[in-house]
């Protein structure tokens, strides 16, 4: 956390990939629900957009390029 004080990159990419986390984890707990039996079928229909979202933001999190000097450990 030292790393993510000191560069605002570090600090962005690390909150883009928690944030897709939590994108990802809402579709399996949906799905989960459905095979339970706990949600009807159609609870799926929301299942498609979080992960859309989820694959741009990892996308976008791997574009974020890290200075060179950043990488090194003082």
């Amino acid at each position: 956390m030292d790393r993510a004080d000191r560069d605002a990159r570090y600090r962005r990419r690390w909150l883009l990939i928690s944030g897709c986390v939590v994108c990802v984890l809402s579709p399996v707990i949906a799905v989960s629900d459905v095979t339970s039996g706990e949600n009807p079928i159609q609870a799926l229909a929301g299942v498609l957009l979080p992960l859309l979202f989820a694959g741009y933001v990892i996308r976008e999190a791997r574009r974020t390029k890290l200075p060179p000097e950043t990488l090194t450990k003082t």
